[in-house]
């Protein structure tokens, strides 16, 4: 995970500042939710914590057939998330994103 993801955060260290990267079994998710399980999610930063990019390892491993699927998989959640905390699109933060890979 942190390999994928370092070779995504490294042209953007400097923006980035102090990020912490999580991983986690599953969400929460409240009663009643219909919806597929999220990927990851941010959680910004705090007076006693810097930002936080979560990852979500069961989701994650359900959407891949395979160790190179999820690789992939990782690689554009992670994009994905460095975008929104960067205010920028996910193509800015890595030029060969793919939204529907």
């Amino acid at each position: 995970m942190l390999g994928v993801v370092g070779h995504v955060d490294a042209p953007w260290r400097a923006e980035l500042g102090e990020l912490e990267y999580v991983v986690e079994e599953m969400p929460l998710l409240p009663d009643g939710w219909t919806d597929e399980a999220p990927l990851a999610s941010v959680v910004p930063a705090t007076a006693a914590h810097p930002p936080r990019v979560v990852f979500f390892r069961r989701p994650l491993e359900r959407r891949s057939e395979t160790r190179l699927d999820l690789e992939e998989l990782v690689r554009r959640v992670a994009t994905e998330q460095l975008a929104e905390l960067l205010g920028v699109s996910p193509e800015t933060v890595d030029p060969d994103y793919d939204p529907d890979a």
